[in-house]
């Protein structure tokens, strides 16, 4: 019993282990991102010339890394259905979102479930939802087949 307890702990702490800190995310950002920009717990920055923004909060053991798209009022109700059947299909672990008027490509994750290699996998997607946004709706090269 004791071994299956001992055997848990340490599988329970290798997933702590893999949780990016606060400096490894400004880290990570500052290395991969261009034109940086620190505000607390707000980072702006481009990749690839795409703008995104990385927000999170340690207290509450979130991220969210964002790229604003376009203002809602400028796409049609086709294209914003579109992007709905994307993110089933064709968009991984981004997504498409609206708030404040204006679509994003969104990725939203734990802190503590956060390893540096899907870090930097976000700040990809994020950036290629916001580029194919109107035209091919993915985040990668992997698509879910649909019925259409």
């Amino acid at each position: 019993m004791r071994l299956l307890i001992v055997s848990l702990s340490l599988f329970l702490f290798s997933f702590n282990c893999l949780a990016v800190t606060k400096a490894q995310l400004l880290e990570q950002i500052s290395t991969i991102g261009e034109a940086v920009q620190v505000n607390d717990n707000v980072v702006n920055f481009n990749y690839r010339g795409i703008p995104e923004v990385l927000i999170f909060d340690e207290a509450a053991n979130r991220m969210r890394l964002m790229s604003p798209i376009v203002e809602v009022q400028q796409v049609d109700n086709g294209l914003l259905l579109n992007a709905l059947e994307a993110n089933f299909h064709s968009v991984l672990d981004a997504r498409y979102a609206v708030s404040n008027d204006v679509i994003w490509s969104v990725f939203i994750h734990p802190l503590d479930d956060l390893s540096e290699s899907l870090l930097g996998s976000a700040v990809s997607q994020v950036a290629v939802a916001h580029a194919t946004f109107g035209r091919e709706f993915t985040s990668g090269d992997l698509i879910f087949p649909s019925n259409n």
